[in-house]
């Protein structure tokens, strides 16, 4: 099967296809052999029908040479030897005729077809020359001739039976034995005609002779009648029937039963002739009729050759024009599909391309995303340790200012005692007056300040809520309330610097306490004042600080909400990543899947008729 290797799928899908019309066609085939062998037996029955019938020429003609070369020996020859010349003419036309009607004949039989079907009957032939001259001569013995005769008709009846036994239809086969019957009755009928002529001639009659006869002709009538078909038994009952018939049933019996018989010799042989030519005009109609029947069964094989043959072409034409449109709807149907698949798949290996694409530049974003985030991260980490500095620096700045205020709680329970000495110092405390105002100016601004970072702190609280990765507004806030921190602290020294002033104003009130108390009540009053100053300013920077607690705690919040962006943004962007390889592989597989609409294209075009 390797041959099949190299041929077509189309060719090869043909051969399958026609491979059950093939058997078909062979079972088809196989009655079409059959019915040409039909039409062939039908031909050589015809033709069979033909050599029969020259076979019963010959016998008849070679009954009547026989019975005027005897009749010619006994007259001495004397009489009957134009009759003689002209039955020898007779037999030599038939017998040329029967070897011409041969030459043209194929008989069903071996040693028909090898040539050597007649060679005992040649051979007989090959003497009858010299048995005519011997008859010519009156040397031939009457015995001799008259069983060369009977031998030489006997063997070509026996071939005329072999005929009939090849024959495969029934009722040929019996109108042929019929017709074997009839030829065999007619050559002794013709015998019977010498013996009781020459009875009539006045010789001696051969009893057992004549009833040899007698019963050969009664023997091969009944035969006829056994074999014989309907028709062909009313034939002979139609035909074999008239005056002659009853003239010669007459004489035979009267010579039978030796009583005087009335006809003569000749019109004896005229009655006994007009019988044989009854029975030859049956044999003919017999034979007419068979020749008819097969050209009957030979019409109908041919009718029925014509008509399968012309079947198989129709059925072979049929076969393969619904083969090529099946084949051609299939392959049309097929490449729409295979079309529709390459189209699609180019579409989809398209679309996974763009979206491989929009899936790496995802990543990419996510991954900026993630290092925004990170940056983002150690922004608020940054701002969480300002703001934590910010509270410690405040918690600093609140413990001096309360170390401040006992002081001055002190120098007003001091200046209590040296009240006596201060009007020295009132200069002192005018100038610390003037400072205390200054110091009252610096408060106001830390008030401003510290409600300044108040409302950053609050809207730093805000935006922390809102964050989420919009963090870089937190950024600023809390680099507002740095810088409000840092000029609470420089206020802070201000206020030390001007407490620094009014201890060495104090100082030198105290030197001058002998110059004046009402200056040492006035400072008590201003250093009062500056207490109560200072107790604001400490209730200011306590509140600074708790907001820079509040800024802390809300910057930790923040840093674990951005921890959370974080982790959540790295695990999308494995995500991404881990997406990008599957969009990889089924940017990939749709590669092979547009491979494999390209083959099935091909392969389409293999199946195209």
């Amino acid at each position: 099967m390797r041959f099949l290797a190299n041929v077509k799928m189309k060719y090869k899908l043909l051969l399958v296809m026609f491979l059950p019309s093939l058997i078909m066609m062979g079972f088809i085939s196989k009655f079409l052999v059959e019915d040409y062998r039909t039409l062939s037996r039908m031909d050589a029955m015809a033709e069979i029908t033909l050599v029969a019938k020259d076979i019963g020429r010959a016998v008849d003609a070679y009954g009547q040479e026989e019975n005027y070369s005897v009749m010619y020996l006994q007259s001495e020859g004397k009489q009957y030897r134009n009759e003689l010349d002209n039955s020898r003419k007779i037999t030599d036309a038939a017998i040329e005729k029967l070897r011409t009607e041969v030459s043209k004949v194929d008989l069903p039989v071996d040693d028909y077809r090898s040539g050597s079907y007649f060679d005992e009957i040649n051979a007989n032939l090959a003497t009858l020359p010299s048995l005519r001259e011997q008859v010519d001569n009156l040397s031939a013995p009457l015995p001799q001739v008259d069983q060369y005769y009977r031998d030489l008709k006997q063997k070509f009846l026996d071939k005329l039976s072999n005929i009939a036994n090849i024959t495969q239809d029934t009722n040929i086969a019996r109108t042929l034995y019929a017709y074997v019957n009839l030829t065999a009755e007619r050559a002794a009928a013709a015998t019977e005609q010498v013996i009781i002529y020459d009875v009539l001639e006045g010789k001696q009659l051969d009893h057992d002779a004549l009833l040899t006869t007698i019963t050969e002709q009664n023997t091969y009538r009944s035969a006829f009648f056994e074999v014989a078909l309907n028709d062909e038994d009313n034939i002979f009952r139609d035909t074999v029937k008239g005056p002659y018939i009853s003239q010669t049933q007459q004489i035979r019996r009267d010579i039978l039963e030796g009583t005087a018989v009335t006809a003569n010799a000749n019109a004896w042989w005229e009655a006994q002739a007009g019988k044989i030519i009854l029975l030859q005009t049956v044999a003919d109609k017999l034979l007419t009729m068979n020749h008819q029947e097969s050209e009957q069964l030979r019409s109908a094989s041919l009718r029925e050759l014509l008509f399968t043959t012309s079947l198989i072409i129709i059925t072979l034409l049929v076969t393969f024009v619904l083969v090529f449109f099946l084949l051609r709807s299939l392959t049309n149907q097929l490449q729409e599909e295979v079309n529709v698949l390459a189209s699609s798949s180019q579409e989809i290996e398209t679309s996974i391309s763009q979206t491989s694409s929009g899936t790496a530049e995802t990543a990419s974003a996510v991954t900026e995303t993630t290092t925004t985030v990170e940056e983002l991260k150690q922004t608020a980490q940054v701002a969480a340790d300002k703001a934590r500095n910010v509270a410690e620096v405040s918690k600093g700045a609140l413990s001096v200012l309360e170390s401040s205020e006992n002081a001055l709680t002190q120098t007003i329970e001091g200046m209590g005692y040296i009240q006596s000495g201060m009007e020295t110092i009132t200069q002192s405390i005018i100038k610390l007056s003037e400072h205390s105002q200054t110091i009252g100016e610096i408060i106001d601004s830390v008030n401003d300040l510290a409600e300044q970072s108040h409302l950053l702190a609050v809207n730093a609280a805000i935006e922390a809520a809102k964050a989420g990765d919009q963090g870089k507004g937190f950024s600023v806030v809390a680099q507002e309330v740095r810088s409000l921190a840092e000029q609470s602290k420089q206020a802070t020294v201000q206020v030390r610097n001007i407490l620094n002033d009014i201890q060495n104003a104090t100082s030198a009130a105290v030197m001058a306490t002998e110059k004046g108390a009402k200056a040492v009540q006035d400072g008590i009053t201003h250093s009062k004042q500056t207490n109560d100053s200072l107790k604001a300013i400490s209730k200011e920077i306590k509140r600074v600080a708790e907001a820079a607690s509040q800024i802390t705690i809300s910057s930790q919040q923040q840093l674990v909400g951005v921890e959370q962006v974080t982790i959540a943004m790295t695990n999308i962007k494995e995500s991404s990543n881990q997406q990008v390889d599957h969009m990889k592989q089924i940017e990939i597989g749709m590669n092979n899947m547009n491979n494999v609409s390209t083959s099935l294209k091909d392969l389409v075009e293999e199946y195209r008729l």
